[in-house]
């Protein structure tokens, strides 16, 4: 029959298996995010210069889509006015009738 030479490990013994298990997972996500940065680089295709340009183009689609949202917003603020004007002018013959 076998016999511990320690029954149960103290603090130090401890702190020591933790800090090795944190470390030892730190490295495999290290790792394992390394390897994902190399597939998706690899899956996005095309030099940097490419996907820089790709990159460009999707932030101008972008701006365009903000004017255009824009050019509506000042739209709808003209006709508000238009239609606050309305009211106060049909408010105000109504009441003189």
């Amino acid at each position: 029959m076998l016999v511990p030479l320690q029954s149960i490990p103290g603090a130090p013994e401890l702190l020591i298996i933790v800090l090795n298990l944190v470390l030892g997972v730190a490295i495999l996500l290290a790792i394992l995010g390394g390897f994902y940065y190399f597939v998706d680089r690899t899956k996005s295709g095309g030099s940097m210069d490419e996907r820089f340009d790709r990159v460009e183009r999707e932030v101008g689609g972008v701006q365009a889509r903000v004017e255009d949202l824009d050019d509506r917003v000042t739209e709808l603020e003209e006709l508000r006015t238009r239609v606050e004007e309305l009211e106060r002018i049909v408010g105000t013959d109504g009441g003189e009738e």
